[in-house]
């Protein structure tokens, strides 16, 4: 965590050298494209390039314990910052 100031340079800075990235892909395709690139997922992208199928998650940052259990990244995020302020 950053403060507000540290926190507002920070995303001054990366959004500079993003909008200033001649290869940035937001800076040369067209709205269309850049939504379905947008769309993709690190599942998406693995189920395409390898023989795993339905048995892979849509969320391949939790397990599958966690997937069944109904147990979601923005819960675990939550969980993991309350216990930090702590």
């Amino acid at each position: 965590m950053v403060g507000p100031l540290l926190h507002r340079i920070m995303v001054n800075q990366f959004t500079r050298l993003r909008d200033g990235d001649r290869f940035h892909y937001l800076n040369h395709l067209p709205a269309e494209l850049v939504k379905m690139v947008e769309k993709q997922t690190l599942a998406t992208i693995i189920r395409r390039n390898t023989d795993i199928g339905d048995e892979l998650q849509e969320n391949v940052f939790l397990s599958a314990e966690e997937t069944s259990a109904g147990r979601s990244s923005n819960n675990r995020d939550k969980s993991s910052q309350d216990s930090r302020r702590r």
